[in-house]
């Protein structure tokens, strides 16, 4: 009788022990966070702030993005985007715009979203700044020229910079402005 070919059941019994002990000291290695979390979100602000510009291109009006970062404190979310009315002052949001896929106004708070959950603002801090304005604003508007500005009394004050950093599991994003274009880019 020749000896068959296989393994006997304490091979076997070594060798998923052996699997077992690789996996549980490599897998908490892994990161527990999903790194897409954080590249959705910072890209989902992007485009609000893309969104608005075009819009104010398209329309020849002048929109607005609100960028809460004190948890929706002000219109109960993170991101807004909208149409200003100028004749008030301080401004106030006379219309929300609406997502031009979804139909839905454009705002969106990060934690509620079940792909963006976890998501944070790095700062609390205002991040829009602007020449000639005292301190910090949460509002960015862009001109029909698609330029970014903050409007306050019917006078257009010029875009001097700001980030908007997010994190999650101790990996920051930064959506940046170009202070002349409006450009928005995500780094």
């Amino acid at each position: 009788m020749g000896r068959h070919a296989g393994f006997s059941l304490i091979e076997l019994t070594v060798i998923v022990a052996i699997l077992g002990i690789t996996a549980l000291v490599v897998i908490p290695g892994f990161s527990s966070t999903d790194p897409q979390k954080l590249e959705l979100a910072a890209n989902r602000v992007a485009e609000a702030l893309r969104y608005a510009k075009r819009e104010a291109i398209r329309t020849g009006g002048i929109r607005g993005v609100l960028v809460d970062t004190d948890d929706g404190e002000v219109l109960g979310k993170d991101i807004t985007v909208f149409e200003p009315d100028l004749s008030a002052s301080p401004f106030s949001v006379l219309a929300k715009l609406y997502h031009p896929v979804s139909k839905q106004p454009y705002d969106f708070l990060l934690e509620k979203s079940s792909t963006t959950h976890g998501v944070k603002f790095a700062s609390s801090v205002k991040p829009f700044s602007f020449e000639g304005v005292s301190g910090s604003q949460k509002s960015l508007f862009f001109t029909a020229q698609g330029a970014p500005v903050w409007v306050a009394d019917n006078v257009l004050s010029r875009f001097t910079g700001g980030d908007i950093q997010l994190t999650y599991g101790g990996q920051v994003k930064t959506i940046t402005i170009q202070p002349i274009t409006g450009r928005v880019m995500v780094q």
